[in-house]
């Protein structure tokens, strides 16, 4: 009886133990927008992480409020592997009651496996009905070719303060400036400028980053604006580099690159440098996207080993290099 005792209180503390480590798969539960205007969209993304050797499925979150939603962006995890839940705060929507005072949602997120259990994640966001901002989703910089910088504005009007004034603004990361200039000033109302810049030494990727202002309203000593921003390659090929994989001499193997620009483009020429590999253009004029089709025909067994020069009349990229390899038998 003993033994049959001990080995339940030794199941039920691994089960224990097994269940609190789900709030671990978590960097973060909780995120304050702090204040803001009444109308934007803030954006959060809540990394989870599985820490076990089993695999882990999520449900589906369940919301405390409307007026904020929810993405869960893979809900099946391998070992080791990371998701994250989009968290969106749509203060156009927070009740009309719950207006101008810290409203709080909590997001329950529930584990189905390894083992039953459910996360409680929060967020935080003090909307006010005297503040407009120009844009719902604060500083969207659109896209940007890399090497090339992007500037965005936008514009905060606080209503029933004529003395309203920004005494410092600060983006986050060392690719970001940001400033804010007053343009309108009445007895009613302040309204200042935002503008950032993006370094056109910002690598290639989706970023989202924030700015910060400091004010000497009351309730706004501190405001946080989001900024976002994606810096993309001028052409991009798919795929990004050529496996031919194996070829028997004689025989051929054919694959097609796509190339894609964010401007229309012309290509120019495409060469090998081995007459055992061809490249040709499938498409002429300006573009937004061509094909180029590669093909080799080995004449003796070993392995390949070049490059594919794609020549453009790109300013940004004039030329592509892209590996080709393959195994000749």
């Amino acid at each position: 009886m003993m033994r049959g005792t001990l080995a339940m209180l030794t199941a039920v503390a691994l089960v224990g133990s097994v269940r609190a480590d789900a709030k671990s798969y978590f960097s973060e539960t909780e995120k304050d927008f702090g204040v803001t205007a009444l109308g934007p969209v803030l954006v959060h993304y809540f990394p989870i992480k599985n820490k076990t050797n089993s695999v882990v499925q999520i449900g589906q979150p369940r919301i405390q409020c409307g007026c904020v939603g929810v993405l869960l962006m893979k809900a099946t995890l391998q070992p080791g592997e990371t998701t994250y839940m989009v968290a969106s705060m749509m203060t156009a929507k927070i009740p009309t009651t719950q207006i101008g005072i810290p409203k709080s949602v909590t997001v329950n997120v529930p584990f189905l496996s390894p083992v039953l259990e459910e996360v409680t994640t929060k967020v935080t966001v003090l909307a006010r009905p005297d503040m407009v901002w120009s844009t719902t989703d604060g500083l969207a910089l659109g896209t940007v070719a890399e090497g090339k910088t992007a500037t965005g504005s936008m514009k905060i009007t606080l209503y029933g303060n004529d003395k309203w004034e920004i005494s410092k603004t600060e983006g986050t990361g060392k690719y970001i400036k940001a400033e804010a200039k007053a343009i309108s000033r009445t007895t009613s109302e302040t309204t200042y400028e935002i503008t950032a810049t993006v370094d056109a030494s910002c690598p290639a990727g989706s970023w989202m980053s924030e700015v910060f202002i400091t004010t000497n309203a009351t309730g706004v000593a501190r405001m946080r604006i989001p900024l976002a921003v994606v810096v993309a390659i001028p052409i991009s090929a798919n795929p990004g580099a050529l496996d031919l994989g194996s070829v028997g001499v004689g025989s051929e193997n054919t694959r097609d690159v796509l190339l894609t620009g964010l401007q229309p483009f012309r290509v120019l020429d495409a060469t090998t440098g081995d007459a055992g590999i061809t490249a040709k253009p499938q498409t002429e004029g300006s573009k937004n996207q061509h094909t180029v089709k590669v093909t080799v025909k080995p004449t003796k067994a070993g392995t390949i080993a070049r490059e594919l020069n794609i020549k453009t009349d790109s300013k940004e990229m004039p030329t592509l290099k892209l590996a080709i390899t393959a195994t000749v038998k």
